[in-house]
């Protein structure tokens, strides 16, 4: 039976990304990739733009640069982020990090597992760490009967004659105005998760990627906070310490999952008795704030940083908006206090 220092299961962004960056930090580790597919086979969408910090930090292949992004609402434009998008082939950018990772990659079904040894449909192996980034097939948790993520990104996509995804649009959408009669050649239903769950750590187990909802809820920029997340991990594994994961992540980022999460508590979830006191705020309102403060969509944009709105900005909020969101942030703050007893670091 062989034997690895770390077995992975999954080689979407957060397995192939894990195995990379784990090469960089602890070259010495035997690495072992599993999945039933092919790496990147397994992406909600395969196409999705990143930002240059990303592109550059990892050098990844690109199918075309966008010098900046046209913000607005319906076919309405406000204004034009200045800042370049590399529009990239999710799965290319699986097999580059894959092939610099120097991991071995084995396809085949991970069936069972105890604390050493997991067994696969064709053949067994013996490890030091398991770490599950089976995405939104949730293998290990649903196995542990931990709890899954609560709230998912869901939208329906359509993929042009040109292989460009774009979300399915409402009726007055620009991209009906700059494509003159798009042929749609497939569609799909694709869903994220984007409410982390803890643990992130159980004994020698971790867990990466869509399997605790990594990705940041502000937007459907997921690839960059799990590629972040596998550079915790790496350093963990190369302390041989996977506390100091679960630790780290949450200082990093908890906060920050929970800020974005309230907005989204307040415009989505239906509260049976208290809609008829809900306020929305209009778009249109937000969108002329953006155009003013565009540092202030770009924070939000790239999902990583805490921020303060001006008060300029805060007063188009009802203030009915602002009882409600701090109520759901408390509500947060609880709920992840509740995980975070109950599912203690082994």
């Amino acid at each position: 039976m062989k034997e690895y220092d770390v077995i992975i299961i999954g080689a979407g962004i957060a397995g192939t990304g894990l195995a990379y960056n784990l090469n960089k930090e602890c070259p010495e580790k035997k690495v072992l990739i599993i999945d039933a597919k092919e790496p990147g086979s397994n992406a909600s969408y395969g196409y999705r733009n990143i930002m240059e910090s990303l592109q550059k930090e990892y050098n990844f292949p690109y199918e075309h640069m966008y010098k900046g992004m046209k913000i607005g609402i319906e076919d309405r434009i406000f204004f034009t982020l200045n800042r370049k998008f590399y529009f990239i082939d999710y799965k290319k950018i699986c097999n580059k990090l894959l092939r610099e990772s120097k991991a071995e990659f084995k396809k085949g079904f991970a069936k069972e597992f105890n604390s050493k040894i997991l067994k696969t449909d064709k053949e067994n192996y013996k490890f030091k760490y398991l770490v599950d980034c089976s995405g939104s097939s949730f293998f290990i948790k649903k196995k542990l009967r931990h709890k899954l993520p609560f709230r998912y990104w869901m939208a329906k996509t359509r993929v042009l004659k040109n292989d460009l995804n774009l979300l399915k649009p409402i009726e007055n959408q620009l991209y009906k105005k700059l494509i003159s009669k798009p042929k749609i050649i497939k569609e799909d239903i694709v869903g994220n998760p984007c409410t982390p769950v803890l643990p992130l750590v159980y004994k020698n187990i971790a867990f990466l990627g869509d399997s605790f909802g990594n990705p940041v809820t502000s937007s459907a920029c997921g690839i960059k906070p799990i590629l972040d997340t596998s550079k915790i991990l790496s350093k963990a594994i190369k302390k041989n310490n996977l506390r100091l994961y679960e630790k780290e992540w949450k200082k990093r980022y908890l906060e920050i999952y929970i800020r974005y999460l309230v907005p989204k508590y307040y415009t989505y979830h239906k509260l049976k008795y208290f809609q008829k006191f809900k306020k929305p705020t209009s778009w249109f309102k937000l969108i002329e704030q953006f155009e003013k403060y565009p540092e202030l969509f770009e924070t939000m944009f790239d999902g990583e940083k805490q921020f303060k709105l001006p008060k300029e900005t805060k007063k188009i909020f009802h203030k009915s908006s602002k009882i409600f969101q701090g109520a759901y942030y408390i509500y947060l703050k609880y709920k992840y206090y509740k995980m975070s007893k109950f599912y203690r670091i082994n």
